[in-house]
């Protein structure tokens, strides 16, 4: 089973993190920020393993569009926001529990700086962490800048 993004065709379940553009007001942001993602930390050398969805069919389309298509996943979406704030934060959408382990999942988000992104992209895409330990390490602005 596929899911088809503009001219892509992504199968089910996902074999790689999305970064998806929905805004496209600036090709030279986009481009500085699929760059940013792949900066390797000094420390470590991690770096977020991201396919880019840069599709002309996805201009104006919502977040919730996309999570209706490719509803188990987690999203990486560079949406009006991530486009127009200096820092560029990319929105992460994807599912996370309760205190009660029984609860359903429920859909939820934070966002993450270009530099930082690689921490939830390697981490939830390996099931490492849970959406929750980023939505937990997030600032006041809802923004993940990494772990302290």
């Amino acid at each position: 089973m596929g899911v088809r993004l503009g001219n892509r065709e992504f199968e089910l379940p996902l074999q790689s993190s999305l970064l998806v553009r929905l805004d496209f007001s600036s090709d030279e942001i986009w481009h500085s920020l699929c760059e940013a993602v792949q900066v390797p930390t000094v420390k470590d050398g991690f770096v977020g393993l991201f396919d880019f969805v840069d599709e002309r069919a996805l201009d104006g389309k919502e977040v919730e569009d996309l999570v209706e298509l490719i509803p188990d996943a987690t999203l990486y979406i560079a949406d009006t926001r991530t486009m127009s704030e200096p820092d560029h934060p990319i929105l992460v959408v994807g599912e996370a529990g309760g205190e009660d382990e029984d609860a359903p999942l429920v859909r939820t988000s934070f966002r993450v700086i270009p530099a930082a992104a690689w921490g939830p992209e390697n981490n939830l895409s390996i099931g490492n962490m849970d959406f929750e330990d980023f939505l937990d390490a997030v600032g006041d602005d809802g923004v993940f800048r990494g772990f302290d």
